[in-house]
C-alpha cells in the first residue's frame, strides 16, 4: 500500500508541475527566436544593434538598441515570461527606425537580466528602466510600450518620473488588481520541492505573477498622476488578460488623454500578429513629440 500511495503522490506532483508550467507558459507564450532568425532580421537594417548590460541595485539589466541616437526613443517592455527578443522585429524594422531609436529591455529574472533572480517589485523594475532612459536618452522624454506584465512597469515609470515619459502604450496590460485571479496550483508550485522541478523562467514568471496584485494595489492612488497621452490597445478575444483591464485604464487615467484601441478580433498576442498596427501607433506617438 505504501508504494501505491507514494506513486500516487509522485504522479500528483508531476501533474501539478505540468499543469502549472503549461498555464504559466501559455500566459506568456514563449516566442523566443533562434539566433539565425535574429541575425536574418537585423541584416535588413543599416544600423548596428547594440547589446548592453548595466547594474541596477545589484541586479543585471540587459537591453538591446538600434537606430539613430538623435531620434526620439521608444522603449519596449515585455510580459511574463519573455525577453528583449519578443521585440526583435521592431528593433529590425526599417519603417520604425526611420522615426525612432528603439530599445528593448529584458526584465529582471530573465535571460541576461539575472536569469532566475526574480524581482517582485514593480517600482524597482521601473527604476531599472528609468536608469536605462537616463543613460540613453538624457533630458528627452521617450515613448514607453508595455505588453502584458510590461504594462504596469511602464505605467509606474510614468508615475515616478513623468519628465522622462512623452507617452505610454498599454498593450494587453495587466493593471487592474481586482482581475489578478490565481490558479490554486500556482501557490504550491512556488515552493520546494515542486519549484525545483520547474524551469527557471517559468518559476520567475509564477513568482512575479503571484506578487503582482499587491503591487498593483499600491499603484492605485497614483494613476491620477499620469498626464501624458496614453494609448490602450486590447482585444476582446484576450483570454489571458481580461478586457476589463482596458476599462480600468480608461477609468483611472482621469488626467491623461486616452486613445482607446479596442479590437473585437484580437487576442493577447498583438505584438506578434498585429505588428503593423502596433508600429503605426508607436510612430504616431513619436511624431507627436516633434
Amino acid at each position: 500500500m505504501k508504494w501505491i500511495r507514494r506513486t500516487g503522490i509522485g504522479l500528483g506532483i508531476l501533474v501539478l508541475v505540468f499543469a502549472t508550467g503549461a498555464v504559466i507558459y501559455v500566459n506568456g507564450i514563449n516566442f523566443d527566436m533562434s539566433q539565425e532568425e535574429i541575425d536574418s532580421i537585423f541584416s535588413q537594417i543599416d544600423y548596428e544593434v547594440q547589446s548592453t548590460v548595466i547594474d541596477y541595485e545589484g541586479q543585471p539589466i540587459h537591453y538591446m538598441e538600434a537606430g539613430d541616437p538623435e531620434k526620439p526613443v521608444v522603449l519596449f517592455v515585455h510580459g511574463s515570461p519573455g525577453s528583449w527578443d519578443n521585440f526583435a522585429r521592431y528593433l529590425g524594422s526599417p519603417t520604425l527606425l526611420e522615426h525612432a531609436r528603439v530599445i528593448a529591455v529584458t526584465r529582471p529574472g530573465y535571460g541576461q537580466s539575472g536569469e532566475g533572480k526574480y524581482e517582485p517589485s514593480v517600482q524597482k523594475q521601473a527604476g531599472a528602466f528609468l536608469k536605462v532612459l537616463e543613460m540613453r536618452s538624457p533630458g528627452k522624454p521617450a515613448v514607453l510600450f508595455g505588453h502584458s506584465y510590461g504594462g504596469p512597469v511602464v505605467a509606474k515609470m510614468a508615475m515616478d518620473d513623468p519628465e522622462s515619459v512623452a507617452s505610454l502604450i498599454l498593450a494587453g496590460a495587466s493593471i487592474d488588481p481586482s482581475l489578478e485571479k490565481m490558479k490554486w496550483y500556482q501557490y504550491p508550485a512556488a515552493v520546494p520541492p515542486i519549484s525545483w522541478l520547474i524551469p527557471s523562467f517559468l518559476l520567475v514568471c509564477n513568482l512575479e505573477i503571484l506578487a503582482l496584485e499587491p503591487e498593483l494595489e499600491e499603484m492605485m492612488p497614483l494613476w491620477k498622476d499620469i498626464t501624458v497621452p496614453v494609448s490602450v490597445i486590447h482585444g476582446d478575444l484576450d483570454d489571458l488578460v481580461p478586457i476589463g483591464n482596458a476599462e480600468f485604464a480608461e477609468r483611472m487615467l482621469e488626467n491623461a488623454p486616452v486613445n482607446m484601441m479596442r479590437y473585437e478580433d484580437m487576442n493577447h498576442f498583438m505584438i506578434w500578429n498585429r505588428r503593423d498596427m502596433v508600429e503605426e501607433e508607436v510612430i504616431r506617438l513619436i511624431q507627436a513629440i516633434k
